[in-house]
């Protein structure tokens, strides 16, 4: 009975036998008697060494795939590296730009401040309510004022653990802070009511507004220094039936966007 080799053991046979010859032409072991096989097995050889340049491209194009997601895998990392870097960059400029401008109005304006971060919110209500990292254990008391680096005021302490400080904003419809108008000195009431327009009462009717005036604490409630920054006059009301005129201010304020706060410690 004669011996017939399946079609899966000659496959693999020839399989071995291109990968053998991948192997030596790789490194140049059949260069110097490459011509004496070519004549003697030729005609065998000849199938082989097209296999194995074919299975030679395709084990190169695998290695440069495998290289290529390699350095693509690495380049991704870096860049990932690089983004955090200028994200804290970013954060260290930012916190720079803070304390130099806090160190600037405590310069121009005599204040003594705690630098604070906000770590919670009333989100529902225009932020009536703000938490801050800062409390007694940090000089913090009641009746602080809370302003912004640039001089915006944005409430005062009503509440003061070891730790951490609840502030009232002037958004809080509970707030009342004593104003007067930058350039004419008009004097009132403003009230907060949960929006950025603001209502001010208490103003004497012989009075004249002028649209566009700043907005600034009087310092006549003896809770707020002096000219800190609230918004400007939009618009205003006179009735007859009333003993006084009220005007509107849109707060300038962006709460939403703090992340420090400065509490007047001593002004």
């Amino acid at each position: 009975m004669r011996f017939k080799p399946s079609k899966i053991v000659i496959f693999f046979s020839f399989l071995t036998l291109s990968c053998l010859i991948i192997f030596l032409n790789h490194y140049k072991i059949l260069e110097k008697p490459k011509g004496f096989f070519n004549s003697i097995f030729s005609p065998v050889l000849k199938p082989a060494w097209e296999i194995s340049g074919q299975f030679a491209n395709i084990f190169s194009f695998a290695f440069n795939l495998k290289n290529t997601y390699s350095e693509n895998s690495n380049l991704k990392n870096r860049n990932q590296e690089l983004m955090a870097e200028l994200s804290y960059l970013k954060d260290i400029a930012r916190e720079n730009n803070f304390l130099d401008k806090a160190k600037d109005l405590q310069m121009k304006e005599n204040f003594d401040w705690q630098a604070s971060r906000i770590i919670g919110m009333d989100m529902q209500n225009m932020a009536g309510y703000l938490i801050i990292d800062s409390g007694t254990d940090d000089g913090i008391r009641i009746d602080m004022p809370v302003i912004t680096e640039n001089k915006f005021l944005i409430g005062k302490i009503i509440e003061a653990d070891k730790n951490f400080s609840k502030v009232i904003t002037i958004f809080n419809p509970t707030t009342k802070i004593a104003i007067k108008t930058q350039d004419s000195e008009v004097f009132g009431l403003l009230n907060g009511n949960y929006t950025k327009k603001l209502t001010i009462d208490l103003i004497s009717k012989d009075k004249e507004l002028k649209i566009g005036e700043s907005v600034v604490s009087s310092g006549k409630d003896g809770i707020y220094p002096a000219g800190l920054l609230i918004g400007q006059v939009e618009d205003f009301q006179i009735k007859p039936e009333n003993l006084f005129q009220t005007a509107f201010t849109r707060g300038e304020l962006d709460v939403y966007n703090l992340e420090k706060v400065l509490v007047l410690t001593r002004w």
